[in-house]
């Protein structure tokens, strides 16, 4: 490490100088922001809880304003770059499995509701002609339960149930994946990103929007687990996973990395 040193300090002195700079402008930055945001966010609050809350948004606010300061330059995208790459196609093809099997015994619970209740209204009608005795209508006995599913408003509930928990199945497994992104390309010029996103079974599609409609709804270090990124004229959110890998951290935080008003 002295070794290494020595050699910047002697023979590359430009560029010692410029990762100094590089390094200590966003400290100092950062530091009288955070005085800054400390004396004049402190009388605002009654307690603790909401100033410190306020002082993480402010903090990272001050974070993406630091980052502005070393704003890519378009001329420097001479070529494709990739931003962003997430591998985990056995996770959708394993949410595919299950929205087929999901979808499939709800189906099969649906069919067996309607052909069982018209079989139990039937034979109930041979053994009762004057009607079911309420009695026997209760929930206290297979027979019971049978007979109340296949009479009154029982007849239509039980098809509902089965056919809404089938469709939001498959709309939120379907939707969950085609709103993760597997990879992010900055295009040659540096005007326009490509999404490569998920789909069925891990099926990857892709479509590009220009910069400009491109929003991040917070920062990259300010996330748990997803990245919610708004693209303009695309319903919903895209969801960048905190697990992938940033192949070139600068250009992302410039460009797919910032919040816009759209």
């Amino acid at each position: 490490m002295l070794l290494t040193r020595m050699i910047i300090h002697q023979k590359l002195p430009a560029m010692h100088s410029q990762l100094a700079k590089a390094w200590l402008v966003p400290r100092q930055l950062n530091r009288c922001l955070t005085r800054t945001v400390m004396c004049k966010s402190m009388p605002q609050f009654s307690n603790a809880k909401q100033f410190l809350t306020r002082l993480t948004h402010r903090r990272n606010n001050a974070v993406i304003l630091v980052r502005s300061c070393f704003r890519y330059n378009k001329s420097e995208v001479t070529r494709d770059f990739l931003l962003y790459k997430h591998k985990s196609f056995w996770l959708f093809r394993l949410i595919g499995v299950f929205i087929i099997a999901q979808c499939g015994f709800w189906t099969y619970v649906l069919y067996n509701s309607i052909v069982a209740g018209s079989e139990t209204r039937r034979i109930a009608q041979m053994k009762y002609p004057d009607g079911i005795p309420k009695e026997l209508i209760n929930w206290s006995s297979w027979q019971g339960i049978n007979y109340k599913m296949s009479t009154g408003r029982w007849i239509y509930i039980v098809p509902l149930i089965c056919s809404s928990a089938a469709g939001l199945i498959l709309f939120g497994g379907l939707a969950y994946c085609h709103k993760n992104i597997h990879a992010l390309v900055l295009k040659k010029g540096g005007e326009f990103v490509t999404f490569y996103k998920y789909g069925f079974f891990g099926r990857l599609s892709s479509f590009s929007v220009p910069l400009s409609s491109i929003s991040a709804k917070h920062s990259r270090h300010a996330i748990r687990q997803h990245l919610p990124v708004e693209v303009k004229g695309h319903r919903f959110y895209y969801l960048i996973d905190k697990d992938g890998k940033y192949y070139n951290v600068r250009l992302f935080d410039s460009t797919v990395g910032v919040h816009r008003s759209l």
